[in-house]
C-alpha cells in the first residue's frame, strides 16, 4: 500500500486567481477612454498587480504544502512545525474525531 498525502485545499489558489481576473477587468475599466477620472498609471499599476496575483494563484494551485504523511510505519507532520514531527503508529492508542 503506498503512502497517502493530505494536501492543503485548492479552493484559496482559485480564489486568488478569480480575484486577479475581476482586478484586471477593473484595471481595464481605468484604462477606457470614455472613464471620467482616468488615471493610466494606476490602470498599470493594476494590471502588474493582477497579473502578479494569477500567476501567483497558478504556482500556488501546482505547488499545494503536504499537511499530513501516512504510510504503513508512521504518521508524518511536515507542514505544521518547523522540524518535521514522526509519529509510529504503535505510539498512538486512540483518535478522538471531533466534528
Amino acid at each position: 500500500m503506498p503512502d497517502i498525502e493530505l494536501r492543503l485545499s485548492a479552493l484559496y489558489a482559485w480564489i486568488l486567481i478569480g480575484s486577479g481576473v475581476v482586478l484586471f477587468l477593473v484595471s481595464l475599466l481605468f484604462l477606457a477612454p470614455q472613464s471620467k477620472g482616468r488615471n493610466v498609471g494606476l490602470a498599470f499599476f493594476l494590471c502588474v498587480v493582477s497579473i502578479g496575483a494569477v500567476i501567483g494563484g497558478n504556482y500556488r494551485r501546482h505547488h499545494m504544502p503536504v499537511m499530513v504523511r501516512m504510510s504503513r510505519s508512521h504518521l508524518s507532520l511536515p507542514g505544521m512545525w518547523p522540524r518535521r514531527l514522526v509519529i509510529d503508529w504503535r505510539e498512538i492508542e486512540a483518535i478522538d474525531k471531533r466534528l
